[in-house]
């Protein structure tokens, strides 16, 4: 995967002499495109967890000049971590020094118990099981910054014992917004579907994105990891 790369200041400027008297013009630098749309949906995110307008401000114009802050650099640390639960899921926001959040949001598991309903009737994520072992069903799987949001969900079981853990699915890939950039292709694959001494269980989902209008590509991505009787998501 690779990381997320910074285009620099544009392109350098070009002096145009328009003639005897007349002063040498400069042309604007290339900049990313950013839509009205996507502007707005990258200030609702900002807005909803707490961004100061005026950084907002500075976060939009540095997407314009390629600078998709520190949220979406994978070799950055948070200032802050916090976790917390909203409308059924938990949430684990990322504060940087920028001022730009990214969000990891998974679906709380509702317990449903055997023979009450099948799968289909349930919408969220479901936990249901027996004797040693757990399944989850319909989990979601989300990640957020102010650039993206994208995410899927899955099907996994957790089972006592070790090496034992499993993904059986991962499907309904979904993107919410992806601000300056179109989507060229992606992919979700469960990569190993079964825990062993290895490593975890493993599913992802890839994009790649062209950088719009025409500054070549970027790779992102996340990921739903299920080992040790546990799960956990990863970023990039």
């Amino acid at each position: 995967m690779r990381a997320l790369s910074r285009l620099g200041a544009g392109l350098a400027a070009v002096s145009l002499s328009v003639g005897l008297l007349a002063p040498a013009a400069t042309a604007a630098p290339d900049l990313v495109e950013v839509s009205a749309s996507e502007e707005a949906a990258s200030r609702a995110f900002m807005t909803e967890f707490g961004v100061p307008e005026s950084t907002q401000d500075d976060l939009i114009e540095g997407i314009k000049h390629g600078d998709m802050g520190l949220a979406n650099a994978p070799t950055a640390t948070p200032v802050t971590v916090e976790h917390t639960e909203r409308d059924g899921s938990t949430l684990e926001i990322s504060r940087y020094a920028d001022g730009s959040v990214a969000v990891t949001e998974q679906d709380i598991p509702r317990d449903v118990e055997e023979g009450a309903v099948t799968p289909q009737d349930v919408t969220g994520c479901s936990v249901g099981g027996g004797s040693g072992f757990v399944n989850y069903t319909g989990c979601k799987v989300h990640y957020r910054t102010h650039v993206f949001s994208y995410g899927f969900y899955a099907n996994f079981t957790i089972v006592q014992g070790t090496n034992n853990d499993q993904i059986t699915r991962a499907y309904d890939r979904f993107q919410q917004y992806a601000i300056g950039h179109s989507r060229a292709s992606w992919s979700l694959r469960v990569l190993k579907g079964n825990e062993t001494s290895s490593g975890p269980a493993h599913a992802e989902l890839a994009i790649t994105y062209n950088i719009l209008p025409s500054f070549g590509q970027v790779t992102k991505g996340v990921r739903l990891k299920v080992g040790s009787n546990t799960y956990w998501q990863e970023n990039s």
